[in-house]
Parts: structure tokens; C-alpha cells; sequence
């Protein structure tokens, strides 16, 4: 997930050949790092698509948010993140750090924590998600909750990446925001078969601030039919697993996997991985209730990969 408090512009400069110095730095950084364009995009919640156009120079005048988030996807630290941002300011009309952060904050010392993953933006304190699985194996429906709290001033909009699952065509994916906030802005991302969407909360946020947005997605028409999948060389591939990245520490984690009309699968378990580049690991067997369904809680649980993970028969 990536937090932006202003809307996403599409607009982008024509390709500029002489790739700019700030576009020659983040490939850089990201060749040093060893890490994919793939790889920095899930690190840092950043799409592959603006990746590849910022290194590219098609956009010239990133979000300041953005570029912190890739400088926290590539591990730097306070210094190498102010002065990497600091290249793109003849390129574009940079927004003073301080506009993002309450005025009494010590702005280093945020940075520094967005660069440990900590977050800028928000703190996580709990997300409830319900997930349901159909009958043809694959996830139907999600329902997801979340609490947050601001820890600067003027946000009045979330940012949220779903898709990239080559059994599912995002464009057909249906979002509807459910409760403390509105949709915005919904952008189909074709080359990576994600959708990016906003949810709006209505007013700007304050620091110290408590929000409870919650929205759902409906996946039921967005199966690609036998003949499509048949077309793109794919086979066909049941659901193995629901799990989330926390980019920041979380508070509390609840997550249900329903069964619905289909026998729920004979081995349920744990899965959680410390970080966001660390493999997720097995922790615990879960039990499927006599309801078909598989409860998972979780407190103060780190930055990284958690979730329920199964194997069918």
C-alpha cells in the first residue's frame, strides 16, 4: 500500500532521450541495491509503471511522496534520500517537506522513518479483511477495514494497488467503498493487470487523527473465461493463499478466509515473513470451523508479509 494525499496525475512529458541526472540516480541506486524494477516496485508500493517512466525521464516532476517512498524501498538512509530528492528540483516545483509533516516534527527524523519502513503518513493500527473463496477455488470477494492515524497534517486521500494476478482481468475488478470515505479515482494499470484506486475521506486530516475507512472489492466477473486464459498460455490455477504486506508496523491483524460452496481445502496454515525482501515462512497450523471459515489474529506484527496460506487435494 502507498498513502499520497493529493490526486495521481496521469500527465507525463514527452520521453526525453538525455535521460535527466535525478532518472540516471534511481537507476543507480536500484543497480546497486541488486534489485528488479519488479522487485524495487513491491518494496516500495510504487507501480512497475511509474518506475519504468521515471527512470525512463518521462516524468518529470514526481510527488514528493513517491521519492520517498522508492528511497524507502532502496534502503537509503536520511542523507542519500535528501540529497537524491534534492536532484529533482530544477525538474519540477518541489513541495517543501514540511507541507507533508505537522510543523512541530522534526523533519529528519521523519524521514529517517520512512526510511525504516515506519511510515510518514500514517500509523497502522489494525486491518480486518474478509475474504471470500467460491466455487471455483479462486477469491470472490474481498472486505477489508482499516484504522489508521495521521501522523501529519492535510491528508485527505488513500492510494491502494490491487491486481497483478494472471488469472483475473483487473480491469473487471469492481470497487465500492463501504464506509468513512468515498471513491475516487480508479486508473487500470493494463501492462502490470493492476488497478490503482483512491479513497477519498471526505476533509483533511490532522495530526493525532483516527480514520476507519473500509471498502470491498467484487472479483466474481474478473475470471478470465477458459478461452482467454487458453489465449495468454496460461492453465488454470486455484487460489493458494490470501496474505497482505504490511509497509509499516501494525497494531492488530484480523484476517477470515470464508469457504463458499466448494469443501475447504485439508491444510491451512500461518504464513509471515520479517520484512518486505524476507521469504514468508510457515509459523502455525490453522483449523477450518464447522462454517468453512479459518480465523487468523495477530498483535503488534512487523513490517512484512503476513497471512493464511492452503494446499488443495
Amino acid at each position: 500500500m502507498v498513502y499520497q494525499n493529493r490526486p495521481l496525475s496521469r500527465k507525463m512529458d514527452p520521453v526525453n532521450t538525455d535521460r535527466p541526472h535525478a532518472a540516471h540516480e534511481l537507476r543507480a541506486h536500484r543497480t546497486r541495491a541488486r534489485m528488479t524494477q519488479e522487485e524495487l516496485a513491491y518494496a516500495s508500493g510504487v507501480s512497475v509503471r511509474t518506475l519504468r517512466a521515471l527512470e525512463a525521464g518521462r516524468i518529470r516532476r514526481p510527488h514528493r511522496p513517491t521519492l520517498l517512498a522508492l528511497a524507502a524501498g532502496l534502503d537509503l538512509d536520511p542523507r542519500q534520500t535528501s540529497e537524491w530528492v534534492d536532484l529533482w528540483r530544477d525538474q519540477q516545483e518541489v513541495l517543501d517537506l514540511t507541507e507533508f509533516l505537522d510543523p512541530r516534527a522534526d523533519v529528519e527524523a521523519m524521514i529517517a522513518r520512512f526510511g525504516e519502513h515506519r511510515g510518514v503518513f500514517y500509523r497502522e493500527v489494525s486491518l480486518t479483511t474478509r475474504s471470500v473463496i467460491g466455487p471455483n477455488r479462486l477469491l470472490h470477494y474481498r472486505e477489508t477495514q482499516l484504522v489508521k492515524t495521521a501522523l501529519v497534517d492535510g491528508i485527505d486521500s488513500m492510494m491502494f494497488i490491487f491486481g497483478g494476478d494472471p488469472m483475473l482481468d483487473a480491469d473487471k475488478v469492481r470497487v465500492t467503498a463501504l464506509r468513512g470515505c468515498e471513491l475516487g479515482e480508479l486508473i487500470p494499470l493494463p501492462e502490470t493487470n493492476e488497478v490503482l484506486f483512491f479513497l477519498d475521506l471526505g476533509r483533511r486530516l490532522r495530526v493525532g487523527e483516527t480514520v476507519t475507512p473500509a471498502y470491498s472489492l467484487d472479483l466474481s466477473e474478473a475470471v478470465f473465461p477458459p478461452e482467454e486464459l487458453a489465449r495468454r498460455g496460461l492453465e488454470f490455477e486455484p487460489s493458494t493463499g490470501v496474505t497482505w504486506t504490511m509497509r509499516t508496523p501494525l497494531g492488530h491483524f484480523l484476517s477470515l478466509v470464508e469457504f463458499q460452496g466448494v469443501d475447504p481445502p485439508p491444510r491451512v496454515w500461518q504464513v509471515a515473513g520479517k520484512g518486505l525482501r524476507s521469504q514468508r515462512t510457515r509459523v502455525r497450523d490453522l483449523a477450518v470451523d464447522r462454517f468453512g471459515t479459518v480465523h487468523l489474529t495477530a498483535d503488534n506484527v512487523p513490517i512484512g508479509t503476513h497471512g493464511i496460506k492452503w494446499e488443495w487435494d
